[in-house]
């Protein structure tokens, strides 16, 4: 039986991750990047499938380097731009799947 990850589960935290963001490029690149990296965090998914839930943040396998701008565009600002929502969800995969790469090659994943 395969185990899928559920709201209630307790979240998944990797903290060399979420702090391996300093000096990362953006990879989500929105119609609004600036490519400042001295803004760049770890930002979550905001898909429930990946454990996102009211007033708890996804499991932190499940995001990418962004900076403000991006991040903000994202979480917030497609919605309003009329972004749909598959649209976003493939920036998303590709900026997680980009992330994911530099991660590993910075030893953030170890």
């Amino acid at each position: 039986m395969s185990h899928q990850l559920r709201q209630r589960d307790p979240r998944i935290e990797l903290p060399r991750l979420v702090n391996s963001a300093r000096g990362m490029p953006c990879t989500m690149r929105s119609p609004f990047c600036r490519g400042d990296f001295s803004t760049v965090v770890w930002c979550h998914s905001n898909a429930s499938q990946h454990g996102k839930g009211l007033w708890k943040k996804a499991h932190d396998i499940f995001g990418f380097y962004g900076c403000q701008e991006c991040h903000h565009w994202y979480d917030l600002a497609s919605r309003e731009l009329g972004v749909s929502a598959a649209d976003r969800d493939a920036a998303y995969r590709r900026a997680h799947d980009e992330s994911m790469v530099l991660a590993l090659r910075a030893g953030a994943l170890r």
